[in-house]
């Protein structure tokens, strides 16, 4: 990862650069990442939340955000649910069954 105020290359887990200080995540957490637009320019343009989705209070000239998604790049596929199978319920139905076939014959 290369640091966009002074080129630096930095790890891609880094908070922030080793040269100059820059962040590269939001309030030091490793999860939330800081998107920082190139020298000139501002993420609203291609961010997917432009328009009427963005409720940020620097729209539409934020430089930095942590909710920028390109809307130049694919979308990833919808993860779908699958769900387990339950094999539990069906052996409690069997035996509920067997049981009932064994307390219905004469003694």
């Amino acid at each position: 990862m290369e640091c966009p105020r002074c080129g630096t290359p930095n790890k891609t887990n880094a908070i922030a650069c080793r040269t100059c200080g820059k962040a590269f995540k939001a309030y030091g957490h490793p999860g939330v990442n800081i998107f920082t637009a190139p020298e000139g320019e501002v993420l609203c343009e291609t961010c997917v939340y432009r328009e009427d989705n963005c409720t940020l209070p620097n729209y539409p000239h934020a430089t930095q955000c942590t909710l920028y998604r390109d809307a130049r790049q694919p979308t990833p596929a919808p993860v779908t649910y699958r769900p387990r199978r339950q094999w539990s319920w069906l052996v409690a139905v069997l035996l509920l069954v067997a049981a009932s076939l064994w307390a219905a014959l004469p003694h």
